[in-house]
């Protein structure tokens, strides 16, 4: 996956193995393939080899049920934070599968 910084957020784009990838996550989780668990698993490579993170909202003080990527300093707070706000209308990984790429609004 690569990743795009702009002003207003962090847009993620997908590459053909990480299409490949949803798609077969799709198939084996099937109705359940929308849930924060898949985007957890899909997203743990790209998590674990980036300067990204998953937070809690309130880690930042914030009320959403939107999910979060952030990137932290060496004392582990939060420096700058990505929200993907459209996670009332679709999960982040359906987009991702859709489109090719999600927006994850900063703030």
């Amino acid at each position: 996956m690569k990743t795009e910084i702009t002003k207003d957020g962090l847009l993620l784009i997908t590459e053909p193995d990480d299409i490949k990838e949803l798609q077969e996550l799709k198939e084996y989780y099937e109705d359940k393939f929308d849930s924060d668990g898949v985007i957890m698993e899909f997203m743990e490579s790209f998590i674990c080899n980036s300067e990204y993170d998953f937070i809690d909202a309130s880690e930042i003080g914030a009320l959403t049920c939107a999910p979060i990527i952030a990137t932290k300093n060496s004392d582990n707070d939060v420096v700058d934070a990505f929200a993907f706000m459209d996670y009332q209308a679709i999960s982040l990984q359906s987009k991702l599968l859709e489109d090719g790429q999600a927006f994850l609004q900063r703030g």
